[in-house]
């Protein structure tokens, strides 16, 4: 079939199979490629669900991981501690506020809220 093409016609053959053969080698490549669509409201968790999720891919092996399997490093160790402390103590303060604000629950004194909100905001800081 070759001897009586055009020269333009060989050239266009030769394009069109380089292109075919990139398209193959791409296919494969995205074959291994997951994807993953996180929908929800504000506040539900999806960041958190994408901050304990990590992807590890190789060339030869495709392998997926939580990152609690391994554990944490140090690092990783104190960088969340000051998340969690600011997030428990942010919680603990919208809790006493909504006791008297929203659910009309006050505290019997209101040095006591103080001291109280003090207390566990040193007691975690020290767990931390």
């Amino acid at each position: 079939m070759g001897s009586c093409q055009s020269q333009e016609a060989q050239e266009q053959m030769a394009r069109n199979k380089a292109i075919e053969k990139q398209l193959n080698q791409d296919k494969r490549a995205g074959s291994s490629i997951v994807k993953l669509l996180l929908l929800g409201a504000g506040e539900c968790g999806k960041s958190t669900v994408l901050k304990q999720m990590q992807l590890s891919v190789s060339m030869t092996n495709t392998d997926f991981r939580i990152l609690h399997s391994n554990g944490f490093t140090e690092d990783e160790i104190n960088e969340r501690k000051a998340v969690v402390y600011n997030n428990t103590v942010t919680s603990i303060v919208a809790i006493l506020r909504a006791m008297d604000n929203v659910l009309n629950i006050p505290l019997d004194d209101p040095e006591k809220e103080v001291r109280a909100l003090c207390t566990i905001a040193q007691t975690l800081y020290c767990l931390f």
